[in-house]
């Protein structure tokens, strides 16, 4: 029985100082009830003078709050930042407490703080201030809990003797109390604390000190040492004998039974005897845990032996020590000696690689006390293996190791990569083919064909699998394919042109080619098939290419030739080219190219000529002459070609004469503008849209800038802005270059060459291509610095009423948080008795079940369930109220995936059913992949409850009738259909527990996701056919 409560301290003690805490917490609540309700009994234990004071009750509240918030978090994270301002306000209370007794000429009103003193209950109570003690004890205690974030040895051991001397304080007015004495005249100061003070004081003092774990002075009560065995069962010995007996010496001398000097002598003897019984029955625990070590050291031994002489890998570790144990397969696979090993971390070591995270891998071997899977890990030279590992955890003299064997699996798992790969690079390489792709029997049967075929045809796979090769034919050419697959199977290869039917009934013409292999001892036909659609188009495209040439040479309003290269004779004209030219088409057929020019232009022309041609030119410009003598400007095009077999240039001219007078006169309008832009009174820049390069500006916007006009051609506007408002000018600036907004407006600063700073209002456009690309940007610049100033300067006015706004949203947000805080430890509060009871009720089922009768068993197995109800029912609350707070991540989910991971695990935690399972495949949506497994687990986990009193159970999750709808479906239990709009409410039940357990909380959870996401669900049943529930992420 004594072991049992041992193992159950060590399994709740991490819980006795938070819980130490709320006791303090509650004991200060309940004193400032009593003072506002004006209940004695709250204020003071009935019976006694004293009471406590409101500002000690809140002083024990914010005491106990810092623990508890340290206690929760024990890092550097938000919650101890909490305890340690509530443990340095804590000590703030008993300095102001000790500063209002020591400062006699100044009432500090310290006793007259939220409440005056009420009526006394007798005259001996004294009103007024609390005690100076008090004080003192609040600012050791305050400082022993805020050393539980010290390092330093010498902090932590000042903050535990502070936790002492309070202790000691509080321990004396407690034992004045339990003797009844009540004449204070002797010991005025030690006696002036109210009693529930003193004891609330003890219970948080003793919490901090044991939040110290083993870093305090009760470090040894969490040993499971010898040494930790004899300070458990001697610790509270050492407050009951020597209380026990001084009280039992008090009472006699009160009483008149003997003298003080007897009195003094029962004490000793009383004491010495007391502890003399302690100490030998606790030697016997002792020598019964040394004979139970020494039984572990054995088996340790014999453990080590057979780690020693195992030929696979097996290394024993510990998380502290590192490994203790390597033997010769871990050296032989991994290439590390075991002197090289021992004393590094296994993890580390090997580099591991899990396919869970190590903070769940922890998780599960402290749950389950073992883990398998694979695993990779890293050799000595840095090559990868692959293991299949299992670690399993024991425990040894208090310290936890770890036995982990590992077995080679690389060789396998690279064959069975490689059988992967292969079939994959098959798969892809058919279905990468552009032709169609099949494959069939001698019997007809459809045995394999690719994508392609599928997407051509129109059939889809189950259909194909029906349907014979003479099935996917035109019905006109039955006769000649079926002729062409007996060829393939007596001369092992045929080829034919077929008409091809798809599903819709088209017809498409085809090149079909086939070959004769054997597959599996079957004689069966190979082949492709190529769309010659376009083949057969372009034929008929090519027999009216010519007459296309000759419609689109005539009547083009340009003048067109085709000349010969080497004689550079006319070969043909257009009627465009004789009404520019003058000459008739005979004239022209009798000429050559250099009558067509004037004198001046031969020697270019003839350069040209000798120069390297390329087969098509881009415009150039020439000045060509009429018959009459005149002269014009053309840009000439030419491409190569064959005309009638001899090598020749066919030639396009544009007169361009008006052209080029418009151009002219653009560019004197040109100069106009830039004398006009460089004059006007703001900054004009043209930009490249793309690199932010200026192209053009005007003399203003140089001004504005402040850097030399050379200078600033090499730059951009990026770098004239300032880097402060270089990322939100970037973001404007990109979203008016891409479309997504009108135009590009911002107030931005420019930083000077000379290091000043400008404001400026830039008001842009782009000028863009054919297809919307941004090419250039035009920007109008005006110096706002002034404006920019007198604004600021309005602006500045109401700044004060910003701030209040803002100082009152960060007190609202903190008060949530505090409140969010505090349902988390009210849920961890109620969780700690449920396992008290649970387990408790489970010790006196073990321990004294066979002497109970059948109705004390029945009562203590009525306590274990209810309690476990409870813990599940807090479990499902706390769910359902993160996933009301939780923020949405929308991703694209596999649904299908998360169903088949669910269903599986509801297999392995019940082997013994046997559940049809139906996921469809390709069930995807979009929300938050977290939140969409917590439904689809309720969901599937009520269908597999409801259907475990069902033969031939039956669980189904497929795509509903609406788009985006989804739906599961199961044959179980089923309700009635006027409870569907009902079952969603919280701790709505439709069954009996007897009948089938749960909260009633699982379906509340599902709906609220569903209606986070924007979604609706819906559910219809039958009793004793099951049910179906229906539902969408987003409406």
């Amino acid at each position: 029985m004594i072991e049992r409560l041992e193992e159950r301290y060590f399994q709740f003690n991490r819980w006795l100082s938070p819980a130490g805490s709320v006791v303090a917490i509650l004991f200060g609540l309940s004193i400032l009830i009593g003072w506002v309700w004006n209940i004695r009994f709250l204020r003071s234990i009935p019976g006694e003078t004293y009471q406590a004071k409101p500002l000690t009750a809140l002083g024990l509240m914010i005491g106990g709050a810092a623990l508890l918030f340290i206690c929760v978090d024990r890092g550097p994270g938000w919650f101890t930042r909490v305890g340690q301002f509530f443990a340095f306000t804590f000590g703030l209370f008993g300095v102001y407490i000790v500063a209002d007794h020591l400062i006699t000429n100044i009432d500090l009103g310290s006793g007259s703080l939220f409440f005056g003193d009420q009526a006394p209950l007798d005259p001996l109570v004294p009103s007024g201030r609390p005690a100076i003690e008090t004080g003192v004890i609040f600012v050791l205690a305050a400082f022993s809990i805020f050393g539980l974030v010290f390092r330093k040895r010498i902090a932590i051991l000042a903050a535990n003797l502070a936790a002492v001397v309070a202790l000691m304080l509080a321990l004396v007015a407690v034992i004045l109390y339990f003797f009844d004495f009540r004449v204070f005249d002797d010991v005025p100061i030690l006696s002036s604390i109210a009693l529930n003070t003193a004891i609330t004081v003890l219970v948080l003092l003793f919490a901090a000190l044991h939040a110290y774990r083993e870093r305090g002075f009760l470090a040894i009560l969490w040993s499971r040492t010898g040494g930790g065995l004899l300070a458990r069962r001697l610790f509270p010995f050492i407050f009951i004998v020597p209380v026990g007996v001084g009280w039992l010496r008090h009472q006699g001398e009160k009483g008149g039974l003997y003298t003080t000097e007897f009195g003094i002598a029962l004490f000793t003897a009383g004491t010495i005897i007391g502890f003399a019984l302690i100490v030998f029955l606790t030697a016997r625990s002792v020598e019964y845990y040394d004979l139970r070590r020494q039984a572990a050291e054995a088996a340790e031994v014999r453990k080590a032996l057979m780690i020693g002489i195992s030929l696979e890998p097996v290394i024993l570790w510990s998380p502290e020590q590192g490994i203790v144990e390597w033997n010769a397969g871990c050296e032989k696979l991994y290439g590390f000696t075991a002197e090289e090993a021992k004393r590094q971390s296994s993890l580390g070591l090997l580099k591991t690689r899990m396919k869970v995270s190590l903070a769940d891998f922890w998780d599960h071997l402290e749950k389950e006390g073992s883990w398998t899977g694979e695993v990779e890990q890293t050799t000595r030279t840095g090559e990868t293996v692959v293991t299949e590992s299992t670690y399993q955890l024991i425990e040894s003299e208090g310290e936890r190791f770890v036995i982990q064997h590992d077995r080679d699996i690389t060789e396998r798992k690279r064959y069975e990569q490689a059988i992967i790969q292969a079939k994959e690079l098959n798969d892809y390489t058919i279905n990468s083919l552009p032709a169609i792709f099949f494959l069939f029997d001698s019997n007809g049967r459809m045995i394999k064909w690719n994508q392609n075929f599928l997407r051509v045809t129109g059939y889809t796979a189950d259909e194909v699998r029906r349907m014979l090769p003479l099935d996917f034919i035109f019905p006109g050419d039955h006769e000649l394919v079926a002729d062409k697959i007996r060829e393939v199977m007596s001369t092992g290869q045929a080829e034919s042109e077929a008409r091809l039917m798809t599903a819709d009934a088209r017809v498409v013409p085809f090149y079909f080619l086939g070959s004769r292999i054997t597959v599996e001892g079957q004689l069966c036909v190979v082949g492709s098939g190529t769309d010659i659609t376009e083949q057969k188009r372009a034929i008929a495209a090519i027999k009216e290419s010519e007459e296309r040439y000759r419609l689109l040479f005539e009547s083009n309003p340009c003048p067109m030739w085709v000349y010969d290269r080497e004689s550079l004779g006319f070969l043909a004209v257009n009627q465009a080219a004789t009404n520019a030219y003058g000459y008739s088409r005979r004239e022209f057929l009798a000429m050559d190219m250099t009558k067509i020019r004037p004198e001046e232009e031969l020697p270019r022309f003839y350069k040209h000529l000798a120069g390297d041609i390329k087969t098509v030119t881009h415009p150039s410009p020439w000045i060509h002459k009429r018959k009459d003598g005149s002269t014009f400007d053309v840009e000439i095009t030419s491409h190569a070609l064959e005309f009638n077999g001899r090598p020749a240039r066919l030639v396009l001219a544009t007169d361009v004469t008006e052209r080029n007078r418009a151009v002219k006169q653009l560019r004197e309008s040109e100069q106009r503008f830039r004398r006009m832009f460089d004059i006007v009174s703001i900054g004009i820049a043209q930009a490249d849209a793309q690199t932010g390069q200026f192209l053009l500006f005007n003399r203003r916007f140089a001004e504005i800038a402040g850097y030399p006009p050379e200078e600033l051609k090499q730059m951009t506007f990026k770098q004239l802005t300032h880097p402060d408002d270089a990322e939100k000018d970037a973001r404007k600036y990109f979203e008016a270059r891409d479309g997504k907004a009108p135009q590009y407006i911002n107030e931005k600063r420019y930083l000077r060459a000379d290091g000043s700073v400008v404001w400026v209002r830039v008001n842009a456009s782009f000028v863009r291509d054919a297809d919307g690309t941004a090419l250039q940007s035009i920007g109008v610049i005006e110096d706002i610095t002034e404006q920019k100033r007198a604004r600021d300067e309005l602006l500045e006015l109401n700044v004060t009423l910003e701030q209040r706004v803002e100082e009152r949203t960060r007190k609202l947000e903190t008060l949530n948080l505090e409140l969010e805080a505090f349902s988390y430890s009210v849920s961890h509060d109620l969780r700690a008795p449920l396992r008290a009871m649970d387990g408790f009720s489970q010790a006196v089922l073990e321990d004294y079940g066979d002497k109970l009768d059948e109705t004390g068993v029945d009562y203590l197995n009525r306590i274990r369930s209810a309690s476990q109800r409870m813990a599940s029912m807090i479990d499902s609350l706390l769910v359902l109220s993160r996933v009301s707070r939780s923020a949405l991540s929308i991703v694209t989910t596999d649904l299908s995936s998360l169903a088949r991971e669910i269903a599986a695990e509801l297999e392995a935690a019940s082997p013994e059913r046997s559940v049809e399972v139906i996921i469809e495949d390709g069930l995807a949506a979009e929300c938050d992949a977290r939140l969409a497994r917590i439904a689809l687990e309720n969901m599937l986990g009520n269908a597999w409850k409801f259907t475990s009193k069902t033969d031939n159970a039956s669980i189904s999750f497929s795509r509903g009738l609406e788009p985006g709808e989804y739906v599961i479906r199961d044959n179980g239990a089923g309700f009635e259909e006027i409870y569907a709009d009902k079952i969603f409410g919280a701790f709505s039940r439709l069954h009996r527990s007897d009948e089938f357990e749960g909260t009633g909380i699982g379906l509340a959870t599902v709906y609220r996701i569903i209606q986070m996401h924007g979604g609706t669900i819906r559910a219809e049943s039958e009793p004793g056919h099951g049910a179906a529930f229906y539902f969408k992420f987003k409406r």
